[in-house]
């Protein structure tokens, strides 16, 4: 029970979130294939902040274990090349 005067805040709003996280993706032969990824990332609940193409990278913020079982499930791959 709080005392009165105490607010309970969620520590994820103060700091922004989610971690940030960028995915280096294979198995990506064109634009369709990086519109896939992106449409199941947001399914999942990712909040996607970049794609490139030509690098095959893209940033979310969110669990990436969560994102790169899903991106598995179509028949790409991705694994952690950074996080912030």
């Amino acid at each position: 029970m709080l005392k009165k005067g105490y607010l309970l805040i969620d520590v994820r709003q103060v700091t922004g979130g989610d971690m940030r996280v960028k995915l280096e993706l294979s198995g990506l032969t064109c634009q369709g294939c990086l519109n896939t990824v992106n449409n199941v990332l947001m399914r999942e609940g990712a909040k996607v902040l970049s794609i490139d193409l030509s690098s095959a990278e893209i940033e979310i913020e969110g669990d990436p274990e969560k994102y790169i079982k899903a991106i598995e499930k179509f028949g790409y791959s991705a694994k952690v090349a950074s996080k912030t």
